[in-house]
């Protein structure tokens, strides 16, 4: 019952009155096929597997090779699926002699799994990404592959396959080169080059509306506001963080505010949008500019996109108060031209409630301010 009740709790509410609808939570659209359907009774069979023998390789095979994604990405996620990866483990079993723990931790073998999911260092990366991580007892890197498959779109796994890239990038650097890169290098690092690789192939890039990107924040025109938001997943719950600054780059306030049970990063960075767009409209204010880095939020305002799912229920609301705003932009900006927000978002994991500063900012955004300008 408790597990029912989370579930239930979990389930974001439109703000307009709408009839009651199904959705299916598989599908990106929120539709039941018979492709959809019996996709997800292969993975939610393969994810109780515990050893890699169990999956079923020509799945994962064909749904890896459908994602829109850089071609290297790919043969990453090929090579690390199977076992092709020169881990410490795999060059022992080879009879190559070398200590098989890990050269970043040090505390257990160094496995495809454990370089990319289970290690310490990598839980900080992906901590730092805001993208949700399954828990469950993964017997190989397949069997998280087939798990995943089944519970994100494939614009949401192109960013997965882009933070495994960056992690087992930074661990050759630490191995070959003695260089440790930050948490926050790597995600930003590996970002950048999906987004510039979308950006390159006119795939995404026309769904946004931007005026550059570049990595660094920019002042908004004169007379005008930016606000950055962004947000951020615990295990309990999910947060949101928004930065108010003028066309000189001055602080002039910023809010935070958590939402229990709202553990999807997608739905948490819409939510984040939808609470600012209520904010300028419940003040009747003008000449704003609101950006995230979440570029599936922006894309799908732009399109006018609302799939039956809960995602789609939020931006029709954010569509709903766009309706009645004037001189109200929502664009996208790269993650580093976005983390005051960011900070922002992930210092408040313990915050129970709404939480708004004045024109003194909290302690755990104050260097990045001072980035920014």
């Amino acid at each position: 019952m408790a597990r029912d009740a989370d579930l239930i709790l979990s389930i974001p509410l439109p703000m307009s009155s709408r009839e009651d609808q199904i959705s299916w939570s598989f599908d990106a659209r929120g539709e039941y096929t018979a492709r959809s359907g019996y996709g997800a009774l292969r993975c939610f069979r393969q994810s109780a597997a515990l050893v890699a023998s169990d999956v079923d390789s020509n799945f994962v095979w064909a749904q890896l090779w459908k994602v829109t994604t850089p071609p290297k990405f790919l043969n990453f996620a090929w090579r690390a699926a199977r076992n092709c990866l020169p881990t410490r483990f795999a060059l022992t079993i080879r009879h190559v002699d070398t200590p098989m723990c890990c050269p970043i931790c040090r505390s257990e073998p160094e496995t495809t799994l454990h370089a990319l999911i289970e290690c310490v260092a990598a839980r900080d990366v992906w901590d730092e990404s805001g993208l949700a991580m399954l828990q469950g007892n993964f017997g190989s890197f397949v069997d998280w592959l087939a798990t995943m498959f089944a519970y994100c779109d494939s614009v949401v796994f192109a960013k997965y396959l882009a933070v495994c890239w960056g992690l087992w990038w930074r661990r050759n650097d630490i191995v070959w080169n003695g260089k440790i890169r930050h948490s926050q290098q790597v995600v930003n690092g590996c970002f950048t080059m999906l987004e510039s690789w979308f950006h390159a192939n006119e795939t995404l890039a026309t769904a946004v509306i931007v005026p550059s990107y570049s990595s660094k924040w920019q002042k908004p025109d004169y007379g005008w506001i930016k606000i950055n938001v962004d947000g951020a997943v615990f295990p309990d719950k999910g947060a949101i963080g928004a930065i108010f600054r003028d066309h000189q780059g001055r602080f002039m306030g910023d809010f935070a505010k958590p939402f229990p049970h709202q553990t999807l990063p997608e739905v948490v960075e819409a939510l984040g949008v939808h609470e600012v767009l209520s904010w300028i409209h419940e003040r009747s204010r003008s000449k704003i500019v609101v950006e995230t880095d979440c570029l599936r939020v922006v894309q799908a305002i732009q399109h006018k996109s609302c799939p039956n799912t809960s995602f789609g229920f939020i931006i029709a609301d954010c569509l709903d108060v766009l309706q009645h705003l004037v001189d109200v932009q929502v664009v996208y900006a790269r993650r580093s031209a976005n983390s005051a927000a960011h900070c922002l978002a992930k210092g408040v994991g313990s915050f129970t409630s709404l939480h708004i500063w004045g024109y003194t900012p909290p302690q755990c955004i104050l260097s990045c301010l001072h980035y920014d300008v």
